[in-house]
């Protein structure tokens, strides 16, 4: 199967798309999950914690890799 080959898919599933009605591949694409994931109720910590350390690596990008004596921090806004 040179199409699963290419796409780095396995071979059983590119037959199973290959052999599907376009009605039949919509209603396949079509689905939500109707279950929430372990860690959702982390997400909205998560959020604010990149938000945070957008803000604060921006306080100190001038810093160099070594985190050195040419540090200074900014204003933040």
């Amino acid at each position: 199967m040179q199409i699963a080959h290419e796409l780095g898919l396995h071979r059983h599933t590119v037959e199973k798309y290959v052999k599907m009605t376009l009605e039949e591949f919509q209603a396949s694409q079509a689905y939500e999950r109707d279950f929430k994931y372990k860690l959702d109720i982390f997400e909205p910590q998560a959020r604010v914690n990149v938000q945070c350390f957008a803000v604060i690596y921006k306080g100190v990008d001038d810093c160099g890799s070594d985190g050195g004596s040419r540090c200074q921090l900014k204003e933040l806004p």
